[in-house]
C-alpha cells in the first residue's frame, strides 16, 4: 500500500512523503529546479558532484565512504538533468529501511544528506580547488562523450537548431568554452545563492 503526503512548507520548498511496505530501502530526494540560462548552466551541472566530493564534517571522499558505511552501506548519488526549460540538481540518498535492522538510521541518513548539501567543504572562501579541477575535467569528458551515443546526440543537436532562440535548447550540462571562466570562490557564491533563492 501505498501513501502520498505533500506538504509545502514555504518559500518554493516542497516536500512530499510517499510510504510504500513494498521495499527495503528508503530513498531521500533533494530536487532544485532552475531556469534554464545558458551563463550558469555549467555552473549549475558542476554544483552536484564538487558538493558530493567533501563536506565540512566529512572534508574528502574516504570520510564520506566511511559514514556511508557506518548507515549500512548507504549510498549517494548526485546529477544534473533536464526537464524542459528547467535544469534540475538532484541528490539522492538510498539506505536500508530501519525496520531492518537493529538500530534506527533515519535520521543519521537525513543528518548526514543535510550536511552534504548545506555544509560544503569551503576552503578560503570557495570550493576547494582540487575538487573544482577533478570535476571540471569530469564535466569536460562528459559533454564531449556525448557524441558516443549517436542517437541522442543527434536529437540534442536537432533541439539546439529547432530551439535555437528559446530556453529549451540549452544543454544540462553546460558548455566546455565557460568551464576555464568558472573560479571556486564565485561558484560557491552562485551556490549559496541558488540555496537562498530555492
Amino acid at each position: 500500500m501505498t501513501n502520498i503526503k505533500k506538504i509545502n512548507l514555504g518559500n518554493n520548498i516542497n516536500l512530499t512523503l510517499i510510504q510504500s511496505n513494498k521495499f527495503k530501502t528508503n530513498l531521500v530526494s533533494v530536487y532544485i529546479q532552475r531556469v534554464l540560462v545558458k551563463k550558469e548552466a555549467t555552473k549549475n551541472a558542476l554544483i552536484p558532484t564538487i558538493i558530493t566530493n567533501g563536506s565540512e564534517k566529512y572534508p574528502n571522499l574516504r570520510d564520506i565512504s566511511g559514514k556511508l558505511d557506518d548507515l549500512y552501506g548507504a549510498s549517494i548519488l548526485a546529477d544534473i538533468t533536464k526537464r524542459g526549460e528547467r535544469q534540475v540538481l538532484t541528490f539522492k540518498l538510498v539506505s536500508t529501511n530501519e525496520q531492518y535492522l537493529d538500530e534506527p538510521i533515519f535520521n543519521d541518513t537525513i543528518e548526514f544528506l543535510n550536511e552534504i548539501i548545506n555544509h560544503p567543504l569551503v576552503i578560503n572562501e570557495g570550493f576547494s580547488e582540487d575538487y573544482l579541477k577533478l570535476e571540471k575535467q569530469n564535466l569536460k569528458e562528459r559533454i564531449e562523450a556525448r557524441i558516443n551515443d549517436k542517437g541522442r546526440f543527434a536529437l540534442e543537436r536537432c533541439f539546439e537548431e529547432m530551439c535555437k532562440h528559446e530556453k529549451f535548447s540549452i544543454s544540462e550540462y553546460g558548455y566546455i568554452e565557460d568551464l576555464d571562466k568558472i573560479d571556486s570562490k564565485a561558484l560557491y557564491e552562485h551556490y549559496k545563492n541558488i540555496l537562498k533563492i530555492g
